[in-house]
């Protein structure tokens, strides 16, 4: 019993487990960067057809960098439901800390369920070498 134990740890270390994502037939990268708030409402009824055409055989992450931080700034967003019922329907939403770091904005500014990436142009480019599709989104 002791090896087996042993030999699971092992493995373990050797081969980390990783949070995977359910497969899809397709995974699209939206990347936010503006302030404008009819683009930030394109960005979120696209996001809505793909939603509504490819149910859930569509993975959708959003990178938010730039003048686009103001789409997930808590107290700002003129779009708290629509951000709640989108990563309820399991789109992800990535925040570029770099931004943060340049605007002086705290991270508890940004509003609950969002996630953080160190360099948001760094992760629309590991997305593109995964094989996403990239969909710049400002109209």
């Amino acid at each position: 019993m002791k090896n087996i134990l042993l030999l699971s740890v092992f493995l373990m270390l050797v081969n980390p487990v990783k949070a995977q994502e359910k497969e899809t037939a397709h995974r699209v990268v939206f990347q936010m960067t503006s302030a404008e708030i009819a683009e930030q409402k394109g960005l979120l009824n696209n996001i809505d057809n793909l939603i509504k055409l490819w149910k859930d055989d569509v993975t959708i992450h959003v990178v938010i960098h730039g003048p686009g931080i103001a789409l997930v700034l808590a107290e700002k967003t003129t779009f708290k439901a629509d951000l709640t019922r989108l990563i309820d329907s399991g789109v992800v939403f990535k925040v570029c800390e770099n931004t943060l770091k340049q605007k002086g904005i705290d991270k508890k500014a940004i509003r609950n369920n969002m996630q953080f990436v160190p360099s948001g142009i760094a992760e629309i480019i590991l997305k593109q070498e995964q094989g996403w599709s990239y969909i710049k989104s400002n109209f």
